[in-house]
């Protein structure tokens, strides 16, 4: 027998899409862990050692005897959490299923709600590690005093989206070139380790070594992060202009490549 597929309305199809998006960016919390707390815990983690060593590192370099007035704990926290939040966001969405994972086979998956689901679920894992981190610091060290509390989460999220719209450019060219893609996104990764800026002082730092970072979208979040966090620090040589820019053009970049690649896909493609 033939049966006819009823229509769905918008309102409904947005519906699935959501459950469905919700479903897997559970799944993908979850990972390789046995549940959510343990791969929360196993960023919170991650962050410690982040700290430990940035904490020695700077100490060598002699950052702490020019650094801005205030907790320096906090200072580097700063630092680490956009950028954990930018890189993790860039790897989830890098690593999405793409138009050949046999996930798209079960509708209503498709690439959208792959994409949007790692973002989350990268999302998630890093503000849960990000509270957790800091209120463990806010009883342990005493009280953690933000100027702007609001505008400090907005840099996070910040760094998330800028993260996740470069995450889409890699995903967009890797049906293409694969292994050229996995080559720029490690290069890409090992770079903004060194010039994010988490261990300088932008406002401090010399006019020829400032040119060295000005390319990376993290290094102005960063430093416009620590701006809403300590009262007595101001940007100066930094603009939210630059990853704004930087941001929307992978955005754009990433979703025309994604979306043609969706209608040229090859069965010869490597698939996830």
């Amino acid at each position: 027998m033939f049966t006819v597929e009823r229509k769905r309305t918008g309102l409904a199809a947005a519906a699935s899409m959501l459950a469905v998006t919700y479903h897997l960016t559970v799944r993908k919390i979850r990972g390789r862990h046995s549940s959510p707390g343990v791969a929360i815990l196993s960023t919170v983690f991650q962050m410690l050692v982040m700290l430990g060593f940035f904490y020695l590192m700077t100490g060598l370099f002699g950052v702490r005897r020019i650094g801005i007035h205030g907790d320096f704990v906090l200072f580097l926290l700063t630092g680490i959490f956009t950028f954990i939040s930018f890189n993790g966001a860039l790897g989830a969405v890098c690593g999405a299923e793409g138009p050949n994972s046999p996930m798209m086979a079960h509708s209503p998956m498709n690439t959208t709600v792959a994409i949007a689901s790692s973002a989350l679920s990268a999302l998630y894992q890093q503000l849960a590690a990000i509270f957790i981190l800091g209120f463990g610091y806010h009883v342990v060290a005493g009280p953690i005093e933000i100027e702007d509390p609001l505008g400090f989460l907005g840099m996070i999220l910040f760094s998330w989206a800028s993260g996740s719209a470069i995450g889409l450019v890699f995903l967009a060219l890797q049906p293409w070139a694969p292994r050229l893609a996995h080559i720029l996104k490690t290069v890409f990764r090992r770079a903004n380790m060194l010039f994010s800026g988490k261990m300088f002082i932008a406002n401090a730092m010399p006019y020829g070594l400032h040119r060295m970072f000005e390319w990376n979208p993290l290094f102005h979040i960063v430093d416009q992060a620590r701006g809403y966090v300590f009262i007595n620090y101001e940007p100066h040589t930094t603009t939210l202009a630059v990853p704004l820019a930087i941001t929307v053009a992978a955005v754009m970049i990433g979703l025309m490549g994604e979306f043609y690649a969706r209608k040229h896909r090859s069965q010869g493609w490597w698939g996830g």
